[in-house]
Parts: C-alpha cells; structure tokens; sequence
C-alpha cells in the first residue's frame, strides 16, 4: 500500500505521524512514491532481482530464518517509470533475558533459532558498552538498498536520510520502541554518512565471525533511545523545507 495509507493522523498535534505524511509529499514532488509492505517474500524476491547492485540481504529480513510478524519494509519508486529506486527496513526486537549485547551474541538478531540455522563457526563478539546496557524494546533499523541510478551525489544521501526516518517514524507509530539501533561497517560510520541517518551515537565493537560476507566482519552499532529518535524527527523537520530530495 502507499506510504500514508498506512499511517493514521489522528491527531493533528501528532508530529511524527505528520512528519510521515510531509515525507511523502514532499517525494512525491521529487517524483518519489513510498510504498509500505509486510511482505517479506517479496522482499526476499526484490533483493534476489536486484542482486548485480545489492548484496545478499542478512538473515534478520528473511522469513526462511524467523517470525517476521513485528516487521515493516518500504520501497521508494520512481513515479515516471515505476523503477525501484531504494528499499528500508525495520524489525522490533524484545530483549527481556539479558541485553543487546547477550542478544547479539546469541545470534538472535539473525535467526530465531540460531542452534539450528546459524552456519558452521558463525559466531558475534560484543565489546560495545552501550550494547551491555541496552533492553527492553528494541527496533532495528536495516535492509537499505539504493538502485545505482539514484546514488548521484547528494541523492542517495537525501534518500537515505529521509527514508531512515521515515522507518525510524513509523516504528515509534506502531511499536514506541526504547530504542533503535544498526549495525555499519566503520568506514560509512567514518565518512558521516550513519550521522546523516540521524543516529545521534556510533560506537565500535561489534564482530561478526564466520558471517555470510565474510570471515571477521567487523561492524559499528548506531543508536538512539526513544526521546532522541523523537527529538531528531522533529528537529529534521523543521529543516525539511531546506532538505529536499534530489530527483535524477
């Protein structure tokens, strides 16, 4: 369905709701329609059609490895064409036994049962401190592809960032999360582009052994907690009008 359909604005004070609502339109002049989807089939289907410029999508989106029932996808397409210009995606997490860093290491952010679906020696190592404190409701913010078309200069970043929020938006909507958080390889964290998705933390520690993208892959964890996903919606909106996506 499209993006607004999916969002009710009941109350007209509700700035999060509205923020969803003005990132749409403001797309759709940019000649972008978001599309929101459960469907994680179709997903899978996507990133297997588009696999010459996305690599293999991580077991976390994969319906093969996991109950994706608290989990959301969106799709941004080009309304002259229909080309598929970039995909977003969110999963909530409870982490009631333990932290994000026991969750981590557990696996459990990949598979549901990863005893039995985890490859031969996979394995994650947690050094982050903020991940040993963090609990409770916790939505992980994922899956982004851009099509190469739409990674000219300024677009990806203004695509990326907008449609970030969006999901970021959308998860407090739906599940009002403790926190969010991602994982990147440290060089987008060093070039300031995870900074530009709006998280307000980036911390190192994060290894990934034995992983489908390699042997020792060693991640950044990006994250914010509720009142500063909130906040940073709120302040990139009064920015909006200033910030608006690049069309080709």
């Amino acid at each position: 369905m499209h993006l607004v359909e999916g969002v009710a604005l009941e109350d007209p004070r509700d700035s999060i709701a509205l923020f969803v609502r003005r990132a749409a339109a403001q797309a759709q002049g940019a000649g972008i329609d978001f599309h929101l989807h459960d469907d994680f089939e179709r997903y899978m289907a996507v990133n297997r059609a588009c696999r010459d410029s996305w690599y293999q999508s991580q077991s976390t989106f994969d319906p093969a490895f996991g109950r994706l029932d608290r989990a959301f996808w969106i799709e941004a397409r080009a309304r002259q064409d229909g080309q598929l210009a970039a995909t977003f995606a969110e999963r909530l997490f409870v982490v009631r036994d333990g932290t994000l860093a026991d969750f981590l290491a557990e696996l459990r952010l990949f598979y549901d049962e990863p005893r039995r679906d985890a490859r031969a020696g996979e394995s994650c190592e947690v050094f982050s401190s903020a991940a040993k404190r963090m609990r409770g409701r916790i939505s992980y913010n994922g899956g982004m592809w851009v099509h190469p078309t739409w990674r000219q200069g300024a677009a990806r970043l203004r695509l990326s960032a907008v449609m970030a929020r969006i999901s970021r938006a959308l998860s407090i909507l739906r599940w009002r999360p403790d926190y969010v958080f991602g994982l990147a390889e440290p060089v987008i964290a060093e070039k300031g582009l995870v900074a530009g998705y709006g998280f307000r933390h980036v911390e190192p520690g994060v290894r990934w052994r034995g992983s489908l993208y390699g042997d020792d892959y060693a991640l950044t964890l990006c994250w914010m907690d509720q009142p500063e996903m909130i906040q940073e919606i709120n302040d990139f909106m009064q920015l909006a009008d200033n910030y608006p996506l690049s069309a080709r």
